[in-house]
């Protein structure tokens, strides 16, 4: 979700497809994505339950269900392909 909402930023102040924003910056994106991957394993490694509930309960529903996050995680991934996809066909930033 994160490199879809950069890449989307990122074409509109830059102007740059995804590629030409690999390219400019190689490491820190690897870096980005080391991280978050770091970030998001250790929990798991650490034995702790790092999904929430399925329904939250109480007035006050939060909305960070786990069925509307693998919904957001999944519509993030299809939306990163897009781009990848519509960029290599058109040649230019798809935001842009």
């Amino acid at each position: 979700m994160l490199g879809f909402t950069a890449c989307m930023f990122a074409e509109l102040s830059t102007h740059h497809t995804l590629w030409q924003q690999i390219q400019d910056a190689p490491l820190a994106i690897l870096a980005t994505f080391v991280t978050l991957y770091v970030a998001s394993i250790v929990p798991i490694i650490r034995g702790s339950n790092v999904l929430p509930p399925k329904e939250a309960e109480g007035v006050f529903k939060s909305g960070f269900t786990q069925t509307n996050e693998l919904i957001n995680g999944r519509a993030a991934m299809l939306g990163f392909a897009i781009i990848l996809g519509a960029e290599l066909i058109k040649g230019t930033p798809l935001f842009a």
